[in-house]
């Protein structure tokens, strides 16, 4: 993608960068370089995710299609980042002894979940928890979040969910560590390295990388297409959902 004057967006922020010193280019663009952070990870997980699921299902068909920012909700422009159908048990495939144990997830009791959803983000505060929580729990839906950061405080790779009685299915949501979700989906050698490249470059806060690596990235992502027949302010059924993956 280029800007005005046919510049790229990383060549545009180092042009910035250099006319400011960087004590001042980071306490002026603080926030927004945070905001665009997250916004160019998001971007490249989903890509190696969605790669992952596409060179498996080359060799098992019954691997489903990852899906980037599906519209569960009508009513506002949030959705969360990827989401595969599990009617051929695909999640049940993924939680391996190990994995399931880490995760406390017992496969066998997984009949009743029909999709499953993967939200990534850096800010594992209770109210962004609360928040994704809210707008993604259902009874059918196994919903992963992501913490691309992880404080080194932090004792093993699943958080414990907030203690909040607006939570109706805790048993189908987990809080995850980047690298357990790496283990999850079993990613391949290259797809892995990619993967932790973005998070390291997201943790050395390195835009200018992110953007570069995005801009050499033009894998594919698999989108819905958008209903005519949904009726704005409404929430998605999930049956209906579940028919457009």
């Amino acid at each position: 993608m280029l800007l005005s004057g046919g510049v790229s967006p990383s060549s545009a922020l180092k042009i910035i960068r250099n006319d400011l010193r960087e004590k001042d280019f980071n306490k002026k663009f603080h926030n927004d370089i945070a905001k665009y952070i997250g916004y160019e990870n998001h971007k490249l997980i989903e890509k190696i995710a969605t790669q992952e699921f596409d060179e498996k299902r080359k060799k098992t068909p019954d691997v489903p299609i990852l899906i980037s920012e599906p519209p569960i909700y009508t009513n506002n422009n949030k959705r969360c980042d990827n989401a595969f159908k599990n009617d051929k048990k695909y999640l049940q495939k993924l939680l391996k002894d190990k994995i399931a144990k880490e995760l406390g997830i017992n496969p066998e009791r997984l009949e009743h979940i029909k999709v499953v959803l993967f939200d990534y983000t850096s800010w594992l505060h209770k109210i962004n928890i609360m928040e994704k929580i809210l707008k993604y729990q259902h009874s059918k839906i196994m919903f992963f979040i992501v913490g691309t950061y992880w404080s080194q405080k932090w004792i093993g790779r699943v958080r414990k969910l907030p203690k909040d009685k607006r939570i109706k299915y805790p048993e189908n949501i987990r809080i995850i560590k980047w690298d357990l979700f790496a283990d999850l989906l079993n990613l391949s050698n290259d797809n892995r390295k990619q993967f932790e490249e973005v998070i390291k470059l997201s943790r050395l806060r390195d835009l200018e990388t992110l953007i570069e690596l995005n801009e050499q990235n033009d894998y594919k992502l698999h989108r819905l297409k958008k209903s005519k027949a949904r009726k704005k302010g409404s929430k998605n059924d999930l049956d209906a959902f579940l028919k457009k993956i």
